[in-house]
Parts: C-alpha cells; structure tokens; sequence
C-alpha cells in the first residue's frame, strides 16, 4: 500500500461525535456486514417493488449506520449501491479511501 495513503487514512481514523469506535473500524465494520448479508441485498434488488420495501431500508440503514447516522444509501437496479453523504462530502471521501486501503490490503 502507497504509504502516504496509509498514513492519510490513519489519520482520519480518529473518533468522532457519534462513536468512540474510530471511522476507519466503522468501515471495516459497514464492509464486513455488507459481505455477511450479499445474499440478502441481492434478493432486496431482485424482489424491488415486491417485498416490503419499509424492511428493506430499515435493513440497510441498520448497515450504512454502522459508520455513520448521516451515510445515507441508493440502491440501482443493477445491483449498484451507493452511498450518498449529502453535506457532508468528507464522508464520502473517508469512506473511499477506507475502502482503498481495505482491497489493497
């Protein structure tokens, strides 16, 4: 991993008002539940307009939470999920390079 990027993350991991679980493990946190429950989002997008959709998003906040209340979410109908950080750009930012940082191991 490039070391500035490394150290870039690292230094954004402290906690923050909402938790005392730095951002960084919060990420970590968001990507180990959004691989233990793939099974299930996938049957959410395939089941869209089908299922109880008040469930659904109850679901997934319960994940996107796991970072940040403010770390809101879309889901695309070709199983695309993104997240939306309306106001609060530095999210976005934080949880890309958390997610950088975790594929390059």
């Amino acid at each position: 991993m490039d070391k500035t990027l490394k150290e870039k993350n690292d230094a954004w991991t402290d906690t923050d008002e909402h938790t005392e679980i730095p951002f960084r493990k919060r990420v970590q946190n968001f990507w180990k539940w959004f691989t233990d429950n793939e099974k299930k989002l996938s049957q959410i997008v395939e089941n869209r307009g089908k299922s109880d959709s008040e469930n659904a998003v109850e679901f997934i906040t319960a994940g996107t939470d796991l970072i940040n209340e403010e770390v809101h979410f879309n889901l695309g109908g070709n199983y695309e999920f993104t997240f939306s950080v309306e106001g609060h750009s530095s999210l976005l930012s934080l949880i890309h390079i958390s997610e950088l940082t975790r594929r390059r191991g």
